[in-house]
């Protein structure tokens, strides 16, 4: 989830501070940091999948302000896509 978040906000550990534990909580006040949002002057479509429910960390609600305009989740994947067999 750090790393994930990290990649998408643009923020390292050392500069979140105590908020390195959950960065998902606060990631709502940095939404015009994220790279989805920065990109959408560029392109369109901006998809975000991920294999598991959406709803942990609150990604249904946070990708969308984020910049995401489509998203995917573990609707979308088998479980062998899941456990990483295929």
């Amino acid at each position: 989830m750090r790393t994930e978040y990290g990649v998408l906000f643009g923020h390292d550990e050392e500069a979140l501070g105590f908020r390195r534990f959950d960065p998902y909580l606060s990631a709502h006040w940095q939404c015009q940091d994220a790279l989805p949002a920065r990109l959408s002057q560029l392109y369109e479509h901006r998809l975000f999948i991920h294999p598991h429910d959406l709803e942990f960390y609150g990604r249904r609600r946070l990708m969308p302000v984020s910049g995401f305009n489509e998203m995917q989740g573990d609707e979308k994947f088998t479980i062998a896509q899941k456990m990483g067999h295929i």
